[in-house]
């Protein structure tokens, strides 16, 4: 049974955020209005500018008993390698909307050719590549609490520490983007102001929702713990700078025999998807 690992989902349609006298523009001391504001920037310009890119993901993805003395080990155990072509477009529609689509091109499994579009699992992880780091920014304050680690002095080349908590479900809209009760934080580079490290935790997580089979099974619904982390680096596309993952691992663990699900991916090789064609001359060789 393949189990995902519900995605941090980008914004399909961008709100450009405009440029506001904070604090921290006045003062030069970094305050959370102004850093919030500045990802919120950061955030608008990737999805202004970023175009229709290939890289390639080498991901592990693993399913095994919590405990090695479970008699279960053999049997539910499963680790799957694939390396793939991802892929994110970009489309705009006529009122302007920008989507970005994220899909993959699986060549290898466990080390032997294939082809296809989608990981089989037992987990994958999608939205962090089309997304960006939304879970701190300006437009999810109605959303998050936000708290900012306050460096000590001498210390201004330290990343920046913004801690998050989901506000009670009750509290918050329906488009959140993390749309359950979770916390974690952000570590952000003063110099660049880009987030470098992402990581969050959500203590009861639907693993699995439940329902029927194709051959009318009961799938038993589990619920568990879901904690991930997103490292990022600068990469240049079209002559401009965009801060992308890394490396992505993501684990799950639940289950009335607690199981643990894993995604661990590495991504390199960012380059813009393009097409490259010609005209050739017809010499008669071969049929037209």
């Amino acid at each position: 049974m393949a189990i995902l690992l519900v995605a941090l989902v980008g914004l399909s349609s961008v709100l450009w955020a405009q440029q506001t006298e904070t604090p921290e523009r006045k003062t030069g001391t970094p305050t959370l209005e102004g850093i919030l504001q500045t990802l919120q920037d950061n955030l608008d310009a990737y999805h202004k500018d970023i175009p229709s890119f290939l890289c390639d993901e080498h991901a592990v993805s693993k399913m095994a008993p919590l405990l090695t003395t479970s008699p279960y080990v053999g049997s539910r155990s499963q680790n799957t390698v694939t390396d793939s072509t991802f892929r994110v477009k970009r489309t705009t529609s006529a009122d302007g909307d920008t989507t970005l689509t994220e899909s993959r091109y699986i060549k290898s499994v466990n080390g032997h050719a294939a082809e296809g579009e989608e990981i089989s699992g037992p987990a994958i992880f999608y939205g962090a590549l089309s997304g960006g780091p939304v879970l701190v920014s300006l437009g999810q304050t109605a959303c998050m609490r936000y708290t900012l680690q306050p460096n000590k002095p001498g210390d201004s080349r330290k990343p920046i520490v913004v801690e998050f908590t989901s506000l009670p479900e009750k509290e918050r809209p329906a488009n959140c983007v993390l749309a359950e009760d979770g916390s974690g934080h952000a570590l952000i580079d003063p110099t660049t102001m880009q987030v470098t490290h992402l990581e969050f935790n959500v203590p009861n997580h639907t693993i699995i929702a439940g329902g029927k089979t194709a051959n009318g099974r009961d799938i038993q619904p589990i619920k568990g713990i879901w904690v991930a982390s997103i490292n990022y680096a600068s990469v240049v596309l079209e002559g401009k700078t965009f801060w992308m993952p890394t490396t992505i691992d993501g684990k799950m663990i639940g289950g009335k025999n607690p199981t643990v699900w894993s995604f661990n991916a590495k991504y390199s090789n960012y380059h813009k998807l393009e097409v490259t064609s010609r005209i050739v001359p017809y010499d008669g060789s071969i049929a037209p």
